[in-house]
């Protein structure tokens, strides 16, 4: 279930926000030090946190997922003056932002065969030294996981047995 729900999530991104030039499984890679970031920026870095099922019956379970975006910007390449011109770069500051609202466009209400719509539960910032601006986005969402779940077959002399999938 996780697997294909981050399947589902990145390529729902990829589609929708072209702005995002890196969208990977959250693994620490902006905690690596900042000459060697393996990241290209603006990148949305995506984890699960916590889920906590519920089992439904027959190996079935129902989570409450929550889906953690981590959308980092390089500061540094997005105002770095070379013209030297020190004025502030509002433009850019205003693009960069909208691309939280294209992630949210994207996300919020949308969903899926095996999942409820997403909702949004979180915006935070981190304040960070290494020329990074890096906003949280948390949406949450109910999914269902059969991947445990027990297979039935009837047989034509009405007895039923039971498989392990």
């Amino acid at each position: 279930m996780i697997e294909q729900l981050f399947k589902d999530v990145t390529d729902r991104l990829a589609l929708q926000v072209p702005e995002l030039r890196w969208i990977d499984l959250e693994f620490g890679q902006l905690e690596i030090p900042d000459e060697h970031y393996p990241v290209q920026f603006p990148c949305v870095l995506v984890d699960f946190p916590d889920i906590p099922f519920t089992d439904e019956g027959f190996g079935n379970q129902q989570g409450v997922v929550n889906i953690q975006l981590r959308l980092a910007l390089d500061l540094y390449e997005d105002y770095h003056i070379v013209d030297g011109n020190d004025a502030p770069q509002r433009d850019t500051a205003f693009e960069r932002l909208q691309i939280i609202n294209k992630i949210h466009q994207a996300l919020h209400w949308w969903e899926g065969d095996y999942f409820t719509p997403l909702s949004r539960i979180l915006i935070s910032s981190e304040r960070r030294d290494d020329g990074l601006k890096v906003f949280t986005l948390v949406y949450v969402s109910q999914a269902k996981d059969d991947s445990a779940a027990k297979v039935y077959l009837e047989r034509t002399d009405l007895t039923t047995i039971y498989v392990k999938s």
